[in-house]
């Protein structure tokens, strides 16, 4: 039975905050992953450039939503391991992102729609960025879960003794 932890949950989600925006920082300002996966800078330019002030905060939930449907996957499914539980992430990602693209290439295309005109336009590469984009989201927070918090408390006795 998952018990809930205030404390946990604070760590989990200050973890998640600072992967997420590590991740955007460096894939999307400082490497420009989208751009070289969809080549497509007019779309990537409008969606984290231009309408930066919407679209992050809806990754932030959306990327969320998607970890949250996977890390249930791993807990129902008692999955041992950071590569297995990886692979959930990379697999839960890729059938949701499959899903929408079906979804929105479906219909006719919507101008007034980003998500339509993404998956119209740059097509099934729009899964394989959210994939790359959540595994790293997902690798950066089990790194800071498990090594680098750990590192610094272990420091930081080290320091008051």
């Amino acid at each position: 039975m998952l018990k809930f932890n205030v404390k946990e949950f604070g760590k989990v989600t200050a973890v998640y905050l600072l992967s997420f925006f590590l991740n955007l920082i460096v894939m999307v300002y400082l490497l420009n992953i989208p751009q070289l996966i969809t080549n497509e800078p007019s779309l990537v330019k409008e969606y984290y450039y231009q309408k930066a002030s919407k679209s992050i905060p809806e990754d932030l939930v959306i990327v969320v939503l998607y970890l949250l449907l996977a890390q249930l996957l791993v807990y129902l499914f008692k999955i041992r391991g950071f590569i297995r539980r990886l692979l959930v992430v990379c697999v839960t990602t890729a059938l949701l992102s499959t899903g929408f693209y079906i979804y929105f290439t479906s219909k006719p295309i919507k101008q007034s729609s980003f998500f339509s005109r993404w998956f119209h336009t740059v097509k099934m590469k729009a899964v394989l960025y959210d994939v790359i984009y959540l595994g790293m989201v997902y690798s950066l927070m089990i790194l800071f879960l498990t090594i680098v918090f750990p590192m610094i408390k272990d420091y930081a006795k080290e320091m008051n003794n």
